[in-house]
Order: structure tokens, then C-alpha cells, then sequence
């Protein structure tokens, strides 16, 4: 990762302050690329200490955009029983294409992070 850049250790959803940990890879599922998980009991996301090599920020970006989208959709209930994600296919496939949309549209309009950044 590049000097200049810091990455807090917590982040603010909702009402919560969660921990950014970067781990070991202990949580990989089979058959999936898993660089991230939302632990909702702990209040914590952990990312994988390899996304901070210079190399992979595209997926430390999208990485933490996609936990950050597990919390997001915890927080609101979509996910709680007769919500609309509900199931946990239903909120990974909502997730990785919302995460996936948004990682584009911000790196290809940075005027939109310059906006956001001002606190509007």
C-alpha cells in the first residue's frame, strides 16, 4: 500500500464503530475468493494482510466496499427473517454486484469522491 495512504482501524455504520482488522487468511472458503468477512457478534470486518501490498488495492478497495455492503444490508434488516435477503445467496449476489457497481462508478468519476469528501 503506499505510504501516503492510511487506512483506519474502525469505521462508522450506522450506530456502530467496527474494527478493521487485517488477519491472516484463516476464514477462505472453499470454492470462493474470500479476501474479507463482516463478523456482525464482534462488530468487525477482517481483510486479508496480503490486500496491503501495493498490488492488490483494486481488491482491498473492493474488498472492504463489499463487507462494508454486509453491514450496511445488517444494519437495515434486509437480511432479517422475511426480509428480501433473507437468504445468504440472496445477499451475496446483492452485495458483490452492488460492491462491484459502485468500486467502477467511483474510480471512474473521481469528481464523485471529491464531492463526497466535502461533507455534503
Amino acid at each position: 500500500m503506499a505510504k501516503d495512504t492510511q487506512i483506519p482501524n474502525k469505521i462508522k455504520i450506522t450506530y456502530a464503530n467496527l474494527s478493521l482488522d487485517f488477519v491472516d487468511a484463516s476464514f477462505i472458503k472453499s470454492n470462493t475468493d474470500c479476501y474479507g468477512q463482516y463478523i456482525q457478534r464482534e462488530n468487525k470486518i477482517e481483510l486479508q494482510k496480503e490486500l496491503l501490498k501495493e498490488e492488490n488495492v483494486d481488491n482491498l478497495i473492493n474488498t472492504i466496499l463489499h463487507e462494508v455492503c454486509h453491514a450496511a444490508i445488517y444494519y437495515s434488516g434486509l437480511n432479517a427473517p422475511g426480509g428480501p435477503l433473507e437468504t445468504e445467496s440472496n445477499e451475496e449476489l446483492v452485495t458483490n454486484n452492488l460492491t462491484n457497481i459502485w468500486h467502477t462508478i467511483l474510480k471512474d468519476n473521481k469528481w464523485l469522491i471529491t464531492l463526497l469528501a466535502k461533507k455534503i
